[in-house]
């Protein structure tokens, strides 16, 4: 919906191309004047490969991943997957930690959506970045912002409840530095656990900690089982200039570094050992 419209609660709205005043509204019942919500762009997925969409996925501005139901052949049956018409519930709720004092973390950009790995029951696997740079304030903005990979674990008919970080194992960045001319970074390789969890979060914190307001605005690519995104650091005190970003490629499945080159760093045209990092954590040295 609309950023300028009056509508504070995000719902999806559906024209039909054909009959363009045929609509249709499905209400998130999430929002309020004080805390303004609106719906990222929608992805629309056909899960059981009938070339019929059956899921919309799409974000919102209070950390919300919301799954419509568009199963049935009757419009007026489309609902949101969790919970009920009357107080339906996000899939995931994306948090800057856990507990009371946690933050939404709003979700500017459209997820992207692929199957779940192999061996994993679900209907998709959803990723998306946290941030957002179009309100007054944004480019000064320090709060902390993640990057997900989450598990639709429902199934058309039957879903679970929502769910949040809790539920994720976690990966980090580990180390910044130079390779060659360029700055790289190494993440953590957690192992996946769907025995107990149901996806992962890398926040964009880099080593040592200090908050640059890093954040995700762009949807990611999913390509051969690697997950490929921008982040934006703004310029400090000037919202007009470029600002700064990471080019981050992950393992889909874990979230953690791939275990193979993906990037000529050294721009040599061969992806091999001259594009590694060597770096130094825990006291000890790794490539």
């Amino acid at each position: 919906n609309h950023s300028d419209s009056a509508e504070t609660q995000a719902p999806l709205f559906l024209v039909r191309v054909d009959a363009q005043t045929v609509y249709y509204s499905i209400a998130t019942k999430y929002g309020s004047a004080i805390a303004e919500n609106r719906l990222s762009t929608p992805k629309l997925v056909d899960l059981n490969n009938d070339r019929i969409i059956d899921a919309i996925y799409a974000g919102d501005m209070q950390g919300n991943v919301w799954k419509f139901d568009v199963t049935s052949t009757a419009a007026a049956s489309w609902k949101i997957a969790h919970g009920t018409v009357a107080a339906p519930e996000p899939m995931f709720v994306a948090k800057d930690g856990t507990g009371g004092s946690a933050v939404r973390q709003p979700i500017q950009t459209q997820l992207g959506v692929t199957l779940p790995p192999s061996g994993v029951a679900g209907d998709a696997m959803v990723f998306f970045g946290t941030g957002r740079y179009f309100v007054n304030g944004d480019a000064t903005a320090t709060d902390k912002q993640s990057f997900y990979g989450v598990l639709d674990d429902g199934s058309l008919t039957a879903y679970s409840t929502s769910y949040d970080r809790s539920d994720l194992w976690t990966q980090s960045i580990i180390y910044q530095g130079l390779v060659v001319t360029h700055e790289v970074r190494v993440t953590s390789t957690t192992p996946t656990n769907w025995a107990t969890k149901k996806g992962w979060v890398m926040d964009l914190v880099p080593p040592g900690g200090a908050l640059k307001g890093e954040r995700v605005i762009s949807p990611p690519l999913l390509r051969f089982g690697r997950v490929i995104f921008n982040t934006l650091e703004p310029s400090v005190g000037d919202p007009c200039l470029q600002g700064s970003s990471w080019l981050m490629e992950l393992d889909a499945e874990s979230g953690g570094n791939l275990d193979y080159v993906a990037l000529d760093i050294n721009g040599d045209g061969q992806f091999d050992s001259g594009d590694m990092a060597s770096y130094t954590n825990d006291g000890s040295t790794f490539t």
